[in-house]
């Protein structure tokens, strides 16, 4: 069985771009993992994601961070660490999540 997931954000002032850089960050895999257990990805779970209440400024550096991903710039661990960051993890919780999603 076969299955995609699309994700069109109608949340007032969150982009899609900010939702994917999250959704796609150790972090939210690690806590997807923690969460849900499961291989599949379902409706169900995307929904029940949270979503950091950020200023726009927060929201405009991921913007501009995951532009330059799409441009062909390497950047992603760098958003990687923005997203941990902004979340205030110590140095050990981010090993601690990036080894653990390896």
């Amino acid at each position: 069985m076969n299955s995609a997931n699309i994700v069109i954000p109608q949340i007032p002032g969150y982009s899609i771009k900010v939702v994917s850089a999250l959704f796609n960050s150790s972090l939210y895999q690690f806590i997807f993992q923690k969460k849900f257990s499961s291989i599949k990805v379902l409706r169900n779970h995307i929904e029940q994601m949270p979503l950091p209440l950020w200023d726009k400024e927060s929201f405009s550096e991921i913007i501009k961070l995951v532009d330059e991903i799409i441009n062909g710039e390497e950047g992603f661990e760098k958003l990687d660490n923005y997203v941990m960051n902004k979340f205030n993890l110590s140095r050990e919780e981010k090993n601690y999540i990036i080894k653990f999603n390896k």
